[in-house]
């Protein structure tokens, strides 16, 4: 499986690593961050406080702490520097949260402008 990965992104040459790392990233954020807008919006409409909390312990606590898991998976199947590896790791994962925050708010803002 590993070699298999690793012919089919030429991980040997320095472009391959950067699209295998890269679709990696973009594919965690798709399965973690993309679950939540799956979620229907009238789920949360609740006059519940638990909606609000769920948000934050999903989205602050429990995909950081599964994101440590990608540099292990990364690193088994690259030959990469740890130190790059976890500077770039921890760039993405706050990245990520960054984004996620910001297209939350603006998908929160255009539905209660609406309606």
């Amino acid at each position: 499986m590993i070699q298999k990965l690793q012919k089919t992104f030429h991980t040997d040459k320095w472009w391959g690593k950067t699209i295998f790392i890269i679709l990696t990233y973009v594919l965690y954020w798709c399965i973690f961050y993309g679950s939540w807008f799956l979620i229907p919006y009238d789920s949360f409409n609740k006059n519940t406080d638990i909606s609000g909390i769920l948000f934050l312990i999903y989205s602050f606590i429990i995909i950081p702490i599964l994101s440590f898991f990608i540099p292990y998976f990364i690193k088994k199947i690259l030959n990469i520097n740890k130190i790059f590896l976890y500077i770039l790791h921890i760039f993405l994962i706050l990245l990520s949260v960054w984004f996620f925050i910001h297209v939350s708010l603006i998908i929160a803002f255009k539905h209660f402008s609406i309606g």
